[in-house]
């Protein structure tokens, strides 16, 4: 599959760095910012502009870490 046509449970699967490092955190990301319950840094329409973005610049690296860091305070975990 190309990495848009990948679901979200195959990102989640995806094993590896960078761009697939970047869909495991994407689909969290997204995952926390669709949910009512979860008080989310982002959007997901800001997630989507940081995903674009990384794939634009093919700096997985900052994107991912930034949504990381954002994942890492959900109370869902």
């Amino acid at each position: 599959d190309a990495a848009g046509n990948k679901s979200l449970l195959k990102a989640l699967k995806a094993k590896g760095g960078k761009s697939k490092a970047l869909g495991r955190q994407a689909v969290a990301a997204i995952l926390n910012a669709a949910n009512p319950g979860v008080n989310y840094t982002y959007t997901i329409a800001e997630v989507l502009q940081i995903v674009q973005g990384a794939y634009t610049s093919y700096d997985f690296r900052t994107a991912k870490n930034t949504l990381e860091a954002a994942n890492k305070g959900c109370p869902l975990n």
